[in-house]
């Protein structure tokens, strides 16, 4: 099995109310395992408090959106310059292409997109792109391609367009990496590379002629708008209630989520278990994948009884977070 994102889902359990989270000094930990697939850590709260921390296991997991771009800067051995590129390069690694969770908007958040899902649509995954090239100064726009969707960022003077779907960009005649408008009125530079990237299992989809034609076909393409909106997810954090634990990476479910009739693919969960007694709030930047236990629970001002189908349901739709 594969851990190349060690959490994906938090699990909770048992009684949910209010309660008010006070302004303590966040701590960050750091842990390692060297065989996440058998072996997890557990970290409990034995305090009369609330307790906020970020934690990265195997180096992985940004507890923040400035860490995510010291990351990119550090692959680009901080020449800002190539940051682009490392953006693109960062994304192909730690993410994929499937299906998407949810249509709405809140899955595009760079922290949480990266830290706890990891996977989406060409179409979102070339949104993020641009929200991390973005962030690190440079102009972007996005192209739909009737079939394909790609991102495009500006510098030296020209578009380029590096593909995080299928971890590909393609060369023009000046051996600089062609733009879209390029690859539109030379579809060779696909088909028929002088320059190949990297011989993945994707390699003979990349340099097809089905790949070509996507661009080729100009009635269809175009470039278009996606709607912007405010973060409100910038940093990662968990809240731990006292007297609970967390336990992570591992596998505590049977069966996958199953979101909009596709069961959702995960590497790993994060379990969080508090007592039976604790009333309160949670915030933790993690997207919800299961609730088990007694009692009631608060979502979006809405109450269900834990283990309820309503709830269950409630989970499923992901349709906030």
């Amino acid at each position: 099995m594969n851990y190349k994102l060690s959490l994906l889902s938090i699990l909770f359990f048992v009684v949910y109310g209010c309660s008010s989270v006070s302004n303590e000094n966040i701590i960050v930990k750091e842990f390692s395992t060297s065989k996440p697939d058998n072996a997890y850590i557990s970290i409990t709260n034995n305090s009369g408090t609330l307790s906020r921390f970020s934690f990265k296991i195997n180096d992985k997991f940004y507890a923040s959106e400035d860490e995510i771009k010291d990351e990119i800067y550090k692959m680009s051995d901080q020449n800002k310059d190539s940051s682009y590129f490392y953006a693109w390069k960062f994304l192909c690694n730690t993410t994929y292409f499937s299906a998407s969770l949810t249509k709405e908007n809140w899955l595009l958040t760079p922290i949480l997109y990266i830290n706890s899902i990891g996977y989406n649509t060409c179409g979102k995954q070339s949104i993020v792109l641009s929200r991390l090239w973005e962030e690190l100064g440079y102009k972007t726009r996005i192209w739909g391609l009737n079939g394909h969707v790609v991102p495009e960022v500006f510098f030296n003077e020209a578009w380029h367009m590096l593909d995080p779907t299928y971890s590909v960009y393609y060369m023009n005649s000046n051996s600089e990496i062609a733009s879209v408008q390029e690859l539109m009125d030379n579809p060779d530079l696909i088909a028929n590379p002088k320059t190949v990237i990297g011989k993945d299992y994707l390699f003979k989809l990349k340099y097809s002629k089905e790949i070509a034609a996507l661009y080729k076909s100009k009635d269809d393409n175009k470039i278009f708008d996606y709607e912007k909106f405010n973060d409100e997810i910038d940093e990662f954090i968990i809240e731990l209630p006292p007297f609970s634990s967390l336990e992570f990476p591992g596998i505590f479910m049977s069966d996958p989520p199953i979101i909009n009739k596709i069961p959702v693919p995960y590497f790993a969960n994060c379990r969080l278990k508090i007592p039976p007694s604790w009333e309160g709030t949670l915030k933790n930047v993690l997207v919800l994948a299961d609730i088990k236990g007694k009692g009631i629970i608060r979502i979006d001002d809405v109450e269900y009884n834990i283990g309820d189908r309503k709830l269950k349901n409630k989970i499923s739709m992901q349709k906030s977070f």
